[in-house]
């Protein structure tokens, strides 16, 4: 599959940061998915998988496995019309599974199949007595047929009452009943044919209009109180108006398909709008939900496959694969501008509400409740953020990033360093025209008359030192 660059774009990857495997296990798995995603063609012949798989309800892949190897080979999907699934009881109750495959040439020729070389995707539905697997489609197959016939019925209605009509209501007097018929004949005769003269060759020629007997009407009338009349009767105008009919049951295939019936209204409307969440309707947001689902189910083959192909080559025992089922994720190609919208309007809602809570911070909520129940951070990503806090500290200072502290205040510059040049600065003193101004100020008790002897500027004695007088 490519992209609109021309870049390779895988539809599915494997993620398994979740799981318990080793660093090493990782790798090893990480490998043998590319490698069977390489066997499988899945960037070219994907969707014909996923298609075939939707239409019929189930897939079966046949798995050619090199036993000196103990590797598989070749993965080939089979027809799910000629497979079916055998289930035999031994006497101790049992069960042996094998797969019968009729063969495409010859409907004599019969394969057996055992389930360890078969891998089987089914839909998840069942008919009502719960016997064959069934397609989404299924419920589909009403709708469809009602649309039909309704159109068809309305095109035959509507081509046939399409064209105007003219009446001819012909005067016939008293004529007896079998001479009022052969004048109509006769009249109905001439109108039909008209004598034409050609230059060409010189001859008259005859040539009939085969359409005045579908669109006109003729009628006798009597007495010969009206005489001769023409009259024209309307076609039917509105052909392609009034299609409620037509609207109802097509709503009703789109509903049976899953598929939002904005789908349908292309470039009618702002409702086929692409773009933030905002703009996203309802339907589109359960249909996207319907594909995950569709999704889910198919990754069974996933699993399936890269079990057995991990059992055959030693990396990973089937008991210890399947308690890291839940590990081990499939991640497929998404609308990543949309999911990209998404992401930012639920990041910046919760920052708006962080910005409202965090002034009641410390007084009626506590840090760790707005990082669980506002920013939605587990115990764990709240301690791998403090982790990498207290790492980063130092890109901190080198950015001038301070972090505030929960009540808004700027933390404390000594968690992060001193700051270069917050050195404090000696205060200058102030000059003797400051001085005065600054005495003028002052309320005249607490005024020094400088004739009078200052204590606060007599110089203290040592104790034990003599008071000398000059």
């Amino acid at each position: 599959m490519l992209s609109a660059d021309d870049e390779v774009v895988f539809p599915i990857t494997l993620d398994l940061t979740k799981s318990g495997f080793s660093a090493r296990i990782r790798k090893r798995i990480h490998e043998e998915f590319n490698e069977l995603m390489k066997m499988l063609e899945f960037n070219h012949k994907g969707f014909i998988y996923l298609r075939d798989w939707y239409i019929d309800g189930r897939a079966y892949y046949f798995l050619d496995i090199n036993e000196k190897k103990k590797t598989v080979k070749q993965i080939i999907a089979l027809d799910p019309l000629r497979v079916k699934k055998r289930i035999v009881l031994d006497r101790d109750g049992t069960e042996h599974v094998t797969y019968v495959y009729t063969d495409t040439t010859n409907a004599q020729i019969v394969y057996e199949i055992p389930e360890s070389n078969v891998i089987e995707v089914t839909s998840g539905l069942m008919d009502d007595d719960h016997q064959i697997w069934i397609s989404y489609l299924n419920k589909a197959y009403v709708p469809l047929n009602q649309l039909s016939s309704i159109e068809d019925a309305l095109v035959i209605y509507r081509l046939s009452r399409a064209p105007e009509r003219r009446v001819f209501y012909v005067d016939v007097g008293e004529l007896p009943k079998s001479k009022a018929e052969n004048y109509m004949k006769e009249l109905i005769r001439n109108y039909r044919n008209k004598m034409e003269y050609d230059s060409a060759t010189g001859t008259i020629k005859e040539q009939v209009r085969h359409s005045s007997l579908l669109d006109d009407i003729w009628l006798p009338r009597r007495n010969g109180s009206q005489g001769t009349e023409v009259s024209t009767i309307q076609g039917n105008s509105s052909f392609l108006q009034n299609l409620e009919d037509i609207d109802y049951f097509l709503k009703k295939l789109f509903r049976s398909l899953n598929v939002p019936f904005s789908h349908f209204n292309d470039g009618e409307g702002s409702s086929n709008v692409i773009g933030r969440t905002t703009e996203i309707t309802r339907d589109e947001l359960k249909y996207a939900k319907f594909i995950n689902r569709l999704r889910c189910v198919y990754n069974t083959f996933f699993f399936t496959l890269l079990q057995r192909q991990l059992e055959l080559k030693g990396i990973v025992k089937k008991h210890e694969f399947n308690q890291e089922v839940e590990g081990i994720i499939f991640v497929w190609n998404h609308d990543s501008m949309f999911t990209e919208f998404k992401n930012l309007d639920i990041q910046r809602e919760r920052l708006g509400m962080l910005n409202d809570i965090m002034q009641y911070v410390g007084k009626f909520y506590s840090l760790k409740w707005v990082q669980q129940n506002v920013l939605q951070q587990t115990d764990d990503e709240i301690k791998q953020m403090q982790k990498d806090i207290d790492k980063e500290k130092p890109k901190y200072k080198e950015m001038g990033i301070y972090p505030e502290s929960p009540d808004g205040q700027p933390l404390d510059a000594s968690a992060f360093g001193d700051r270069e040049g917050d050195e404090e600065e000696p205060e200058e003193p102030d000059s003797a025209d400051e001085q005065d101004e600054k005495d003028d100020e002052q309320p005249e008790e607490h005024k020094i008359d400088s004739n009078k002897e200052n204590p606060l500027t007599k110089p203290k004695l040592k104790s034990g030192m003599p008071d000398f007088k000059i």
